[in-house]
């Protein structure tokens, strides 16, 4: 029988807590001695079977904590991209953020949402383009570490599925070699090089 014991100290003056580190006790242990031990630094002496099942019972919660930030991160972001008032111009918080707008073909959209329009309408036009052929036009650096866009099954967009439009189907772009997600992830300063690029490709854009 394997034997846990998990100390839990208040203090560390008895001289019984200088002999008590931690253990881990095979079947040749004393435990009434280790017992006594135990009684005299203030620590639980805890069957295997039961200390594993606390620890899966933690896991188990900061999953779900993990999944529930995951979640409301998905939220934020797809409120971000979507919540557009019914004149088409999402209404602006008094939050000190930039609140510039863009407009693609007269629609009005959030950053993150003008730079997926923008590819989006590329791609719509160019049926047969590769993602070699889509990075050249877009560029690989421009938004910065998370490119503008990558490809659904890329390792970035596994490991960060919240930086990029991926969680609705219809979020995804279909090119000749796969499907790729735009990214999310814009600011003022990055932005900017997605507009330049639309107005060299004649598009009808502005900033609101």
């Amino acid at each position: 029988m394997i034997i846990a014991i998990v100390a839990r100290f208040k203090r560390f003056e008895n001289k019984y807590q200088k002999q008590f580190i931690k253990y881990q006790i095979n079947i040749n242990f004393d435990i009434d001695k280790y017992q006594s031990l135990c009684y005299n630094i203030n620590v639980e002496v805890i069957d295997m079977v039961e200390f594993e099942k606390i620890i899966y019972d933690l896991v188990a919660k900061v999953s779900v904590l993990e999944t529930k930030v995951s979640l409301l991160q998905d939220r934020i972001a797809e409120l971000e991209g979507n919540n557009v008032a019914h004149d088409g111009v999402t209404e602006a918080k008094a939050d000190g953020r930039d609140k510039t707008r863009y407009s693609l073909d007269g629609v009005t959209y959030l950053k993150n949402r003008f730079v997926w329009a923008v590819v989006n309408k590329y791609i719509q036009e160019h049926q047969n383009i590769t993602y070699d052929e889509l990075i050249a036009v877009f560029g690989d650096k421009n938004q910065g570490s998370f490119g503008v866009v990558r490809r659904v099954d890329s390792e970035i967009v596994e490991k960060n599925p919240i930086r990029y439009f991926c969680k609705r189907d219809d979020d995804l772009l279909a090119i000749a070699d796969g499907k790729v997600a735009v990214c999310n992830q814009w600011s003022k300063s990055t932005v900017i090089n997605i507009f330049n690029i639309a107005v060299q490709l004649g598009y009808s854009v502005e900033k609101i």
